[in-house]
């Protein structure tokens, strides 16, 4: 129970997360993007441990349908991960199951600000569904709720910043891009067990509108028990339409375990 349970969380918050920092703008500068159905893009990511050892996902991040719920208008968010290896000649290829995750968000979410959306859990996820792999997809009803509980109750505390600081042009292999300069800083700490962790993060994104969910390039370095990690990456395509969901087996809904090893 206590293994599943674990993995069910990583899920969750990677769902949070992940969607944040797809979304990332800055505390009172508004996110500014049009949900579109049928917009998607692809990025790479590179994450490089505090030993120097490297590993590789691609992300590819899509609003595959739209529907409206006692008067409140939604959209489902799909994510696709894909983790790859990279060897010693810095070859990659694929390593692990793909993991979808499909979530039903408020559509207002794409104009707010960060500050809301990274201090509001239950905005994220009014219902998700997961596949891992080439598993039954699994439905979480109130998952951004689901989060916020799992995170409160193991006494999470998150504090974060956001600014944007200028404008330069970068180029990624989807192009080249006039891009807001957006950098944050903040702290997460939550009891595990006994143990307090507490991780300290810092990142700079680099914004454009031309790009469905914002994001054309990120750094972000992170600090934990003294070991630090970052994480890069950059959009290679993207695309304003065409994008369909990769969940195409009826869903069964996921029975929550109850977790009582976490610290409150």
């Amino acid at each position: 129970m206590i293994q599943y349970s674990g993995r069910l969380f990583r899920l969750i918050s990677g769902i949070a997360c992940a969607f944040l920092v797809s979304q990332a703008s800055a505390d009172s500068i508004k996110i500014g993007q049009k949900a579109e159905v049928g917009s998607w893009q692809l990025r790479q990511e590179l994450t490089t441990d505090d030993r120097g050892r490297q590993s590789a996902q691609e992300v590819r991040t899509s609003i595959v349908g739209e529907e409206e719920r006692d008067g409140i208008a939604y959209v489902w968010v799909e994510m696709v991960m894909q983790p790859y290896s990279i060897d010693k000649k810095g070859n990659q290829k694929p390593s692990g199951d793909r993991t979808i995750i499909k979530t039903l968000v408020e559509k207002q979410l794409f104009s707010g600000d960060i500050a809301n959306v990274f201090n509001n859990l239950r905005g994220i996820g009014k219902e998700m569904i997961m596949q891992q792999g080439d598993g039954d997809p699994m439905a979480i009803e109130e998952g951004g709720m689901m989060a916020d509980t799992l995170l409160k109750s193991m006494g999470s505390e998150v504090s974060f910043d956001f600014k944007e600081v200028g404008r330069e042009k970068v180029t990624t292999p989807a192009g080249s891009f006039d891009a807001r300069i957006i950098d944050g800083s903040g702290t997460m700490e939550m009891k595990v067990f006994v143990k307090t962790i507490r991780v300290n993060s810092r990142s700079r994104q680099w914004v454009s509108e031309k790009v469905p969910f914002g994001i054309v390039k990120y750094e972000t370095e992170s600090e934990m028990d003294g070991k630090v990690s970052k994480v890069s990456g950059s959009v290679i395509e993207y695309g304003s339409s065409g994008a369909k969901s990769l969940i195409t087996k009826t869903p069964q809904k996921l029975q929550i375990p109850s977790l009582p090893f976490f610290g409150g």
